[in-house]
């Protein structure tokens, strides 16, 4: 091997390095954004449901204060 062949390997050794450096951190990446994505769902879920409680409540006070009304109406 020529000294211009050994140096060609050594770059592309470098390069290749470089490549799989950059791809461990591409799929660490990608473990994080799943992970974050997980939790934004289930806080999502978690709001959608305290909403749905919410609504379940209004409409019971929506209900009480008509029956409330209702009621004044044959005083």
């Amino acid at each position: 091997m020529s000294l211009g062949d050994i140096e060609e390997v050594e770059l592309l050794k470098q390069q290749l390095e470089e490549l799989k450096s950059a791809h461990e951190g591409y799929e660490s990446l990608a473990a994080e954004l799943d992970i974050l994505r997980m939790e934004k769902n289930e806080i999502v879920n978690r709001k959608e449901s305290e909403i749905k409680g919410l609504k379940a409540k209004l409409d019971g006070i929506r209900s009480e204060k008509q029956t409330t009304a209702g009621n004044k109406q044959y005083l």
